[in-house]
């Protein structure tokens, strides 16, 4: 069984038994496409495993290469939950899913995307928005306040979440694109709507609130750190750190440290206005 979906200009083709493919998030039903309609550009296959202990290799990526190709396993709590394969003996990238916990589909198809897809398009962690007339990723790690954010700045300035934990980006030309997927960790808030992608925030917790612009590498090194990145394979990692580069060159990037209160947004907006105001007047001193 194959299904084809449209992620932006993305097309995944996914295939694999029914019973795994109708483990796919409900959401994908949006994305789903007629296949005939597009160039395959990547192509991921669903298998099912026999169960995995891992018990020493602790939680996240583990990785073996051979002969060109590379299974590496993601982790947790001793057991693994499903291996990613890709390389010269396989035709796409394969998703095996370890023993009968078949919850995992919906992750292992997000991180064969972004592993096959790398240098095209990239992972970030954040939640993307429309506030005022920016489409704006508001990035940082777990529990850092970004749903509590975006929340203020939907209840107090009229944003609009278009996902509320995963920006998936591509940057063909001079402009970031958030390409719209059904991955949206637990916040459940996603549109598939493609969008040109403004300006990345990065965001800490802080008594007080502060504004910060941030330069090249102070930006690069907070966009990689929010960034799915491959590191078991050097020629995937290097093609993400382009593409970041790329991205970065095409953005405005700004560290906000906030207390969770409702003049925090009140706050954002109006550095907005003055980031505006300050890069519009460059242009025209230029």
């Amino acid at each position: 069984m194959t299904q084809g979906f449209a992620f932006g200009n993305l097309a995944v083709y996914v295939s694999g038994p029914e019973r795994l493919m109708s483990c796919l998030p409900g959401g994908f039903a949006q994305y789903q496409s007629d296949i005939a309609q597009f160039d395959r550009s990547v192509s991921i296959i669903l298998k099912e495993g026999s169960p995995q202990a891992a018990p020493d290799a602790g939680n996240g990526w583990t990785a073996k290469m051979h002969d060109g190709s590379v299974s590496a396993a993601y982790n947790q709590d001793g057991r693994v939950l499903f291996t990613l394969s890709y390389g010269p003996a396989h035709n796409g990238t394969v998703v095996t899913i370890s023993g009968q916990d078949r919850g995992n589909v919906g992750v292992g198809v997000q991180f064969a995307m972004l592993t096959a897809g790398a240098g095209r398009v990239l992972g970030l962690h954040g939640v993307t928005l429309l506030c005022g007339d920016e489409i704006i990723i508001l990035s940082a790690p777990s529990g850092t306040g970004k749903t509590t954010l975006s929340r203020l700045l939907e209840s107090y300035q009229d944003a609009i979440v278009l996902n509320g934990d995963f920006a998936m980006l591509s940057c063909p030309d001079d402009t970031v694109w958030f390409e719209p997927t059904p991955f949206c960790g637990t916040s459940g808030r996603c549109l598939n709507q493609r969008a040109p992608v403004d300006r990345v925030v990065f965001l800490e917790q802080s008594r007080d609130d502060r504004w910060q612009r941030l330069n090249g590498r102070q930006a690069l090194s907070r966009f990689m750190s929010n960034t799915f990145v491959p590191l078991w394979d050097e020629r995937l990692v290097q093609s993400t750190g382009l593409l970041a580069a790329r991205c970065l060159a095409s953005l405005s990037a700004d560290l906000f440290s906030f207390a969770p209160h409702r003049e925090a947004s009140e706050i954002f907006l109006t550095q907005l206005m003055c980031e505006k105001c300050s890069l519009t007047g460059n242009k025209k001193e230029r």
